[in-house]
């Protein structure tokens, strides 16, 4: 049976990785992966140990029962708690996984004790609570990144710069809330749960603070600085002067989108306020304040290609206003189905390639141009359409359809000055005209009696005589009978 000669116990908070490489080091191998190349695991890929779950737990639980000459048991007790809390993982947080992708380290620590911790390794700590310094997962002499080598106790594996060399050290007074996930980060409770989200969600609208999408990510991607975004995190969080800072900063960065009101202004500091309404001392102001406020950092996050594709790498700022069909329900007003309506008729153009709406980006920009271009002066007797209307006709009517004829300037009318695209005026006989030639349209042909029987089966139409025939097994209704039907009753 393989042993190794120098078998420590894990330390308090040691974290499992850590605690490896504490192995590796002190057997005199290179590393983590020289480590598992030792337990025959040569298909384990290094990117998983930082993300390491319960299945590689099980895998390296076995190796090291044997190599330590202890009974399983005993090997995985010391990080039952430390190393998968409940919470580490919630699938729909911002940041499902808050493990980094890399080690991170205090220098000071190190310096003093040859052992990771694994809170280190959370995306949602920024701060060494013993020292107050900044924890890092770069070399600060050649800024490469980190990796789990023997070395990383003493220094840096690339330059060989040591932490004892490291004196540029900023002390910061760490918030009660980041104090609060140090202490309490093995409590399976709720709370905290609900306090792990509510950072992460701040984590990912900080890290670009004025876009107008954002996504639900598997794991923190490297970021320039993280510990630097996570710590403002926190400020943020319990920092009334900064909330309403980054409220007009937000004013200052999307003024261009004025038209589409204040939903669309203030996006970022919504998605905030939603998700922090209980852990915030005060509530996010919303006003229209005037001034100047110091910029939020436009932290370096890595974009999809193909969206940076789109920019030609060039116009970044363009970023900050690609949205989705989804984030356009909330800046217009209307569904994704008249949405889907008003990219088929021309009114809205993708700017990718994509086919299907899921897939296609839009510039909101382009959507607030559309709200402002239109007049909203209203002529006499004219009536009011809204998007969750229903008429007789059932689906005949699309509102979507209204919509873009009225954009297109098809057919008079006006979005409602009240609202932002789910409701136009439109004068009461335009109105009827318009939909007659709409049915019109769409009874030209024999139409599948399952779509219309909603619709004839309605009260104000009594027992009818329907002129239904079948074809390939499918019963078929002519379609001039409906229109003369629904047209008498428009």
């Amino acid at each position: 049976m393989h042993k190794f000669n120098v078998r420590p116990y894990p330390r308090k908070n040691e974290a499992l990785l850590g605690y490896l490489l504490t192995l590796a080091d002190r057997n005199g191998l290179t590393g983590i992966r020289d480590l598992l190349d030792t337990f025959n695991m040569h298909t384990l890929s290094l990117k998983k140990l930082d993300q390491m779950c319960q299945r590689e737990l099980n895998q390296i639980v076995p190796k090291l029962s044997q190599f330590l000459n202890r009974d399983p048991a005993s090997c995985l007790s010391p990080f039952i708690y430390t190393g998968s809390p409940t919470w580490i993982y919630q699938e729909s947080r911002a940041i499902r996984n808050v493990r980094m992708q890399h080690p991170r380290i205090c220098p000071c620590c190190l310096n003093e004790e040859a052992m990771i911790d694994w809170r280190w390794g959370l995306c949602i700590t920024s701060t060494c609570p013993k020292h107050h310094h900044e924890l890092i997962d770069y070399c600060p002499n050649c800024k490469e990144m980190l990796d789990w080598k023997s070395s990383l106790y003493t220094g840096c594996h690339k330059c060989n710069f040591k932490w004892s060399e490291y004196t540029q050290i900023t002390t910061y007074l760490m918030t009660k809330m980041e104090l609060t996930i140090w202490e309490k980060s093995i409590d399976e409770s709720k709370v905290l749960s609900e306090l792990i989200a509510t950072i992460c969600t701040v984590i990912v609208v900080l890290a670009r603070p004025y876009d107008s999408m954002y996504s639900v990510i598997e794991s923190m991607p490297h970021v320039t600085d993280h510990s630097e975004l996570v710590r403002n995190v926190y400020m943020l969080l319990e920092d009334t002067n900064l909330q309403h800072s980054f409220v007009q900063q937000c004013k200052q960065h999307r003024s261009i989108l004025s038209s589409l009101g204040p939903q669309a202004i203030f996006f970022p500091a919504l998605q905030i306020e939603q998700k922090t309404r209980q852990a915030l001392p005060q509530k996010t102001s919303l006003n229209m304040v005037e001034g100047t406020a110091d910029d939020f950092k436009n932290y370096d996050v890595p974009i999809k290609k193909a969206r940076l594709h789109i920019t030609n790498n060039s116009n970044t700022e363009s970023l900050c206003f690609h949205v989705t069909s989804h984030e356009l329900v909330t800046f217009m007003g209307i569904s994704q189905q008249n949405i889907s309506l008003l990219v088929q008729r021309g009114v809205l153009t993708p700017i990718n390639e994509a086919k299907e709406l899921k897939n296609q980006l839009f510039d909101l920009r382009k959507i607030a141009e559309l709200r402002l271009s239109q007049t909203t002066n209203s002529p006499q007797k004219e009536i009011t359409v809204n998007a969750k209307q229903k008429f007789i006709e059932g689906y005949f009517f699309q509102y979507g359809e209204l919509l873009a004829d009225i954009l297109t300037k098809r057919i008079d009318g006006n979005l409602d000055h009240s609202a932002l695209f789910e409701q136009v005026t439109i004068t009461a006989q335009d109105f009827k005209n318009w939909r007659i030639e709409n049915l019109r349209k769409k009874t030209a042909t024999d139409l599948p009696y399952y779509k219309v029987r909603p619709i004839l089966t309605k009260k104000q139409f009594g027992k009818l005589a329907l002129p239904l025939h079948e074809h390939h097994g499918k019963l078929f209704i002519t379609g001039a009978y409906i229109f003369d039907l629904l047209s008498t009753k428009i």
